[in-house]
Parts: structure tokens; C-alpha cells; sequence
């Protein structure tokens, strides 16, 4: 799992109203690996369906280093 130490740097340059959401999923040590699971396929599920990208998604954490799920 990936890691970002600051903000997303890889974020879209078009206007607002243009761009597709961007979820920041920021991931806290013994973070619920359910619920994450649950939210991230939501929206890939969202994007296939539609045949578009609508949302996008990163994941981070405090540290930057990879964090430990509970369970």
C-alpha cells in the first residue's frame, strides 16, 4: 500500500466545475480495512458502471510510511 507524505501532487489542472471528485483516504493505524474496502470499491464500482472516471482516490497516511489495519 502506497503512501503520500503531503498533498496529492497528481490532481487534474481543469477547472472545478470540470474536474471529478478527489477522495483522500487517509489512514489512521489499526483503521477499519472493511470500511475502507467498502468505500474505495464503491467508487471503482461507480466508474465501471458509468464506463467514466467519476471519482478518483489516494491513499496516505500521517507518517507517510504504511499503516497496520486492524484486522
Amino acid at each position: 500500500m502506497s503512501a503520500l507524505t503531503g498533498p496529492p501532487t497528481n490532481l487534474p489542472s481543469e477547472p472545478a466545475t470540470l474536474r471529478q471528485p478527489v477522495f483522500v483516504f487517509l489512514l489512521a493505524p489499526e483503521f477499519t480495512m472493511n470500511a475502507f474496502v467498502l468505500a474505495t470499491e464503491a467508487l471503482r464500482i461507480a466508474n465501471q458502471n458509468s464506463g467514466q472516471e467519476l471519482f478518483r482516490w489516494v491513499v496516505a497516511s500521517e507518517q507517510g510510511e504504511p499503516v497496520r489495519a486492524s484486522n
